[in-house]
């Protein structure tokens, strides 16, 4: 738990890194593209692990009725279409999911210039705290991670700071100019991480112990420092 604690900058890393190129993709005019391209990466992950849940279904011994049940039950259909929850496929090609329906809305919201609005990202991170790592502390409720880890809470915010990062791109580049800004920002990342390891066991040790949600408040300042530093 403390290891995947210090890695929790890495989706977020993703979300990012696709936000802070989007404009060039409008430029190129290729968003249709890029969003073909998602889709199929989705689907391929989506079929390869169907295919080995059914395969290892298979060789277990177990029904293969009772899997195909599993998987078209109707509520793991509304929670993969609506909160991106891809745990009867593969529970991590969440993202995946995600990122398809992100590039959908950011097809309609260049075109309505609703991309400006990328500050509303501090809002939305702020609810995925709430509804994730810090559920039982701040609302005495165990909420599922699915809440919390989709395109909503977790990829929209991360891709809107990336956006955000890319409209402040000159005045990054002069502020690290300076020689030991490098630095100081690896000291600020490497004190983030000690931060998200001091939150990792004040989450399962603390008041409220709970081991569910993504991301500690310590993890958002990292991703974005690691992401300064690529």
């Amino acid at each position: 738990m403390y290891v995947l604690s210090l890695t929790r900058f890495a989706v977020p890393c993703f979300f990012m890194l696709s936000g802070f190129f989007y404009p060039d993709t409008i430029e190129r005019c290729g968003e249709v593209r890029q969003l073909k391209k998602m889709g199929l990466l989705l689907l391929g992950g989506c079929s390869l692990y169907i295919l080995y849940g059914a395969v290892r279904t298979l060789v277990q011994g177990s029904g293969m009725t009772e899997f195909v049940r599993g998987l078209l039950a109707p509520s793991r259909i509304v929670y993969f279409l609506v909160l991106n929850d891809t745990v009867a496929m593969g529970d991590h090609l969440w993202y995946l999911a995600a990122m398809v329906y992100i590039l959908v809305g950011a097809m309609a919201a260049s075109r309505l210039g609703l991309l400006r609005l990328w500050p509303a990202a501090g809002l939305l991170l702020a609810g995925q705290l709430l509804l994730g790592r810090y559920s039982q502390l701040l609302l005495g409720l165990d909420i599922h991670n699915r809440w919390s880890r989709n395109f909503f809470f977790l990829g929209l915010p991360f891709f809107l700071l990336g956006y955000g990062l890319r409209q402040k791109d000159e005045l990054l580049a002069r502020w690290f100019e300076p020689a030991g800004r490098k630095a100081a920002v690896l000291a600020a990342s490497v004190l983030m991480a000690g931060l998200s390891l001091a939150e990792c066991a004040f989450s399962l040790n603390g008041p409220a112990p709970d081991s569910s949600g993504d991301l500690f408040v310590s993890s958002i300042p990292l991703a974005i420092l690691v992401f300064l530093l690529t």
